[in-house]
């Protein structure tokens, strides 16, 4: 996924609730572990943040009023900083989405 993603920078304004394509590694028990996701900024560019072995500090399960959610917390690198992002994924209409930054 080279070329036309932009990069992350510290500072960048970056609202909660961000929906974004995702890259995961399932195991032979269904479990997931995020490894990519992308997003598109506001005037179309796209970020990409990877995540390696090791970078999903925690996960669990949720039901929120019936919805029914899994939640990842991840460690990564952005821009030569360590960042900590809350990822969501909806299990009813399979969305995944940056909850918030940590």
């Amino acid at each position: 996924m080279e070329g036309n993603q932009g990069t992350l920078k510290m500072g960048d304004i970056i609202p909660v609730d961000i929906p974004v394509e995702m890259m995961v590694y399932v195991d032979t028990d269904g479990e997931m572990t995020p490894r990519h996701l992308r997003y598109e900024k506001e005037g179309g560019e796209k970020i990409l943040i990877s995540f390696a072995r090791g970078d999903t500090i925690a996960r669990g399960d949720y039901n929120y009023v019936g919805i029914k959610e899994k939640q990842y917390i991840c460690s990564t690198v952005v821009d030569g900083i360590r960042t900590t992002l809350e990822i969501r994924y909806r299990v009813a209409d399979q969305k995944w989405r940056i909850h918030r930054f940590l």
